[in-house]
C-alpha cells in the first residue's frame, strides 16, 4: 500500500506496544527516511534547538527558521483558538513540551513536503491544532506518516479531523479489555 499526495498514513499503537513505542518509531523512522520523509530529528539537526531555547521568542525562532509572516499567522491564529501559549512574543522556554512539539511540526510542514511524526501523549487541544495545521498541509500536497495512540473512537468525526484520506493500520490491543 503507498501514500500519496494530500494523504495521511496513521500507524495506531494499541495500548500493548506502548513499551516498545520508542523502538518502533526508530524502525519506522528509519524505512520512511529512505523514502525521503523529514523527521523531526532532521530539524533538529538543521537548528540548534538549545541554543534556541536560552531566550528566543516564538517570533524570533520563526524568523530564523525563515518561515514567511503569513504562514506564521496561521500557527499564531490556531494556537489562541486552542488556547495554547504559542505567541508572537512567547518565550521557547516558557512552552510545554507538547507546544513545543507542534511548534516543531509546523517548521517541518514549511520545510518539507513528506513528513514523519509522532502525536503519542498529546493534549486534546494541541491535538487538534496539530490537526488544523496538517489538513492545510495535506490540501497542499504534502504527505504524512503519523504514529499515534488510538485518539479517537472509528465512529468519532474527529478521527477524520485532519483528512478523508486516511489510510489507518493499527497494531495491537486498542483497549484495555476484562
Amino acid at each position: 500500500m503507498g501514500i500519496g499526495e494530500g494523504e495521511l498514513y496513521r500507524i495506531e499503537l494499541g495500548i500493548s506496544h506502548n513499551l516498545i513505542r520508542s523502538s518502533l518509531y526508530r524502525v519506522l523512522k528509519k524505512e520512511c527516511n529512505k523514502l525521503g520523509f523529514s523527521t523531526i530529528d532532521d530539524l533538529r539537526k538543521g537548528i540548534r534547538i538549545t541554543h534556541a531555547f536560552k531566550s528566543r521568542t516564538v517570533n524570533n525562532f520563526l524568523i530564523d527558521n525563515k518561515i514567511p509572516e503569513d504562514k506564521a499567522y496561521k500557527l499564531i491564529s490556531i494556537s489562541s483558538d486552542c488556547k495554547l501559549k504559542i505567541r508572537r512574543g512567547a518565550k521557547l522556554k516558557d512552552l510545554s513540551h507538547q507546544e513545543v512539539r507542534l511548534l516543531q511540526f509546523f517548521i517541518q510542514m514549511n520545510r518539507n513536503k513528506r513528513i514523519l511524526i509522532e502525536t503519542s501523549g498529546m493534549y486534546l487541544n494541541v491535538l487538534i491544532a496539530t490537526y488544523d495545521l496538517l489538513k492545510e498541509f495535506l490540501n497542499q500536497g504534502g504527505m504524512i506518516v503519523e504514529m499515534a495512540y488510538p485518539h479517537f473512537q472509528e465512529d468519532d468525526d474527529r478521527k477524520w479531523y485532519a483528512t478523508k484520506k486516511l489510510k489507518t493500520f493499527q497494531i495491537g490491543e486498542m483497549q484495555i479489555t476484562k
